[in-house]
Order: structure tokens, then C-alpha cells, then sequence
């Protein structure tokens, strides 16, 4: 491999991982500035705000019960997903129906 091939794919996996390396810098601020400062204390406090808020603690499974058990809460999402996404059941009608009732752009 030459040296821009390098550099090429050195851009490539920076831009795919670039989202995560910036949550791993917050994470790493948060966790310094915790005893820092005043703004230090408020970025690792919003930080915190921010990560507990994407917790999922309880979920109403497909029978209607609530569950706030891991396992159950896991299991659900990945029922929920692999039903979104097989191909089983698409109503084609339906989606070029909608489609045609989509306004569409017009550029001179």
C-alpha cells in the first residue's frame, strides 16, 4: 500500500468512527472535569442528564404487560426490529399509494 492509500483509508474510518470518538472525548472530559471547575462540573452534570436519559427502565411488551426485567426489555427490541425490517407483509399498494400522495419538488 502507498502512503496516500494509507492516508485515504486513514480518512475513511476516521469519518465512519468520527460520532463515536467524539462521545469517547465527552466521556473522558466528563470524567476530569467532574472535579474541575464549575463549567467542568456542569458539562460531566449534563453528560450524566444525557446518558441516563437514553436508558430504556421499562417497556410494555407485545402482550400489553410492563416489564422492567433486562432480558425481556432486549428480547422486545429485537422482535420489534426484525419484524420492521422483513420484507414479509409490505403492503405495496399501500406504500406506492403514499408515495403518489407525496408532493414532489419541481426545479425549473
Amino acid at each position: 500500500m502507498t502512503r496516500q492509500q494509507i492516508t485515504t483509508l486513514c480518512k475513511q474510518l476516521w469519518a465512519l468512527d468520527g460520532h463515536r470518538a467524539e462521545y469517547a472525548l465527552l466521556r473522558t472530559k466528563q470524567r476530569y472535569d467532574a472535579g474541575g471547575d464549575r463549567a467542568g462540573h456542569l458539562l460531566a452534570h449534563r453528560l450524566r442528564v444525557q446518558a441516563v436519559g437514553r436508558w430504556v427502565v421499562e417497556l410494555q411488551l407485545s402482550d400489553g404487560t410492563r416489564t422492567c426485567r433486562e432480558e425481556q426489555i432486549i428480547a422486545q427490541f429485537e422482535q420489534f426490529y426484525s419484524d420492521l425490517y422483513t420484507e414479509e407483509g409490505l403492503d405495496e399498494e399501500g406504500v406506492e399509494g403514499y408515495l403518489a400522495s407525496v408532493p414532489r419538488l419541481r426545479f425549473p
